[in-house]
């Protein structure tokens, strides 16, 4: 069975690779039911939390069988996981039973993959298959560690890449326009790290980028996009100087000979520039809906939350508040592996009405504010779980002046 192939007559066309082998172990399972044979401790259900964070992991859309899975495999995750995945959630610093989509690709996710990023993926594998309690914790400490290594390591790799991007580009700060296309190789990256390395170029610049390891003759490079800009398709139009490549829009890789490096940089960043729009690549937040402080309370969130899981194909929706004013605003969190601090705010609405918000990585952009500015907000409405209780917070995507009056 393989959705992808178009002769293959399987209804749902977006399983991950483990939606595909779960379906598999269905048919197996059911089979040694109706053969009367033993299947020993393993069921149908004792798999979905295996499902749902390959899933999510790998960033296929959450529509349809795919949200289906995962919802249920959360369920079964929050309530009885197996023994190597509750060791996961315990070394991430999660509170049993608080699983959601989110806290699998920011924090299960990363510490499963580090392993294979900067050794062998044997060690996730030994966890997820683990029945002893002990063992699997320390196999879950082992991948903890592993994910600090390899946030070290990305940082190191991504500020290398974004001072060779600087001086390549002349570029004299974060104000300066960027060149269409970022490009930044080096025989000293990592070659496990050099795709979030891009992907860190992209969310600061919003730029398409390619960080490359170059490894004595040949060279592997790793791509990053953004909506607008097909990275797959501009490696088809430079096919005759790359030994391999392969991807889809947002995210590429590809080998080629070191020496063709300088021309395949000249012939990408040729490709950004022609199909760069007139006035340059400009960062695009879709807004659901206009909300003010006095329309939220806890049944809206509840609400909101009835529709997790969310992920790629099913973002979570995003809000506009409108003039609201700043009564407070500071850094938060240390500038650690090489990412800013955190920006957080507290904003009144004209019936003084207050809400707490938070800025992801947003803290070098506290000059943009003083207390009484007024803004736009661009964000999501979560529930921040503190000390046993709940309070509403906003998760700030991007902000701006308010236009006088």
């Amino acid at each position: 069975m393989d959705p992808k192939r178009p002769d293959c007559a399987y209804g749902f066309k977006h399983l991950a690779g483990v939606g595909v082998a779960f379906r598999l172990a269905q048919c197996l399972l059911r089979q040694a039911r109706d053969a009367g044979q033993s299947r020993g401790n393993v069921s149908e259900a004792s798999l979905l939390d295996l499902v749902a964070l390959g899933t999510v992991a790998d960033v296929v859309p959450l529509i349809g069988e795919n949200r289906a899975l995962v919802r249920a495999g959360l369920e079964h995750m929050n309530r009885k996981p197996q023994i190597g995945v509750q060791a996961l959630i315990q070394a991430a610093g999660l509170k049993p039973g608080t699983v959601t989509s989110d806290r699998i690709g920011f924090a299960l996710g990363p510490r499963l993959n580090a392993a294979g990023r900067l050794e062998h993926a044997r060690a996730a594998y030994d966890l997820l298959t683990c029945d002893d309690p002990a063992r699997a914790a320390d196999l879950a400490g082992t991948l903890d560690r592993q994910n600090s290594e390899r946030q070290s390591v990305t940082a190191a790799v991504a500020d290398s890449a974004e001072r060779q991007v600087m001086a390549t580009h002349a570029l004299s700060g974060d104000d300066a326009p960027a060149p269409p296309l970022l490009f930044a190789a080096s025989p000293e990256y990592h070659i496990g790290v050099i795709g979030l390395a891009a992907a860190r170029l992209v969310e600061k610049h919003h730029r398409p980028a390619v960080v490359v390891s170059i490894n004595g003759e040949e060279a592997r490079g790793s791509c990053r996009s953004i909506n607008g800009f097909d990275i797959t398709a501009a490696l088809d139009e430079c096919a005759d100087l790359l030994l391999k490549h392969g991807g889809h829009e947002a995210a590429a890789g590809f080998t080629v000979h070191a020496d063709a490096l300088e021309v395949l940089r000249g012939r990408l960043s040729d490709i950004a520039r022609r199909r760069q729009p007139e006035g340059g690549w400009t960062r695009i937040i879709h807004i659901d809906a206009e909300v003010a402080p006095t329309e939220v309370n806890a049944q809206v969130i509840a609400e909101l939350q009835s529709l997790e899981p969310h992920g790629q194909g099913n973002p979570k929706p995003t809000f506009v508040v409108r003039g609201a004013v700043v009564s407070d605003a500071r850094r938060v969190g240390r500038a650690e592996n090489g990412a800013p601090p955190h920006l957080r705010l507290r904003v009144t609405d004209a019936r003084r009405v207050t809400w707490d918000a938070i800025a992801w990585r947003m803290g070098d952009r506290i000059r943009q504010l003083t207390v009484g500015t007024r803004v736009d907000l661009a964000c999501r409405l979560n529930a921040n779980e503190w000390n046993g209780e709940s309070r509403l917070q906003l998760e700030v995507l991007d902000f701006r002046e308010a236009d006088a009056g």
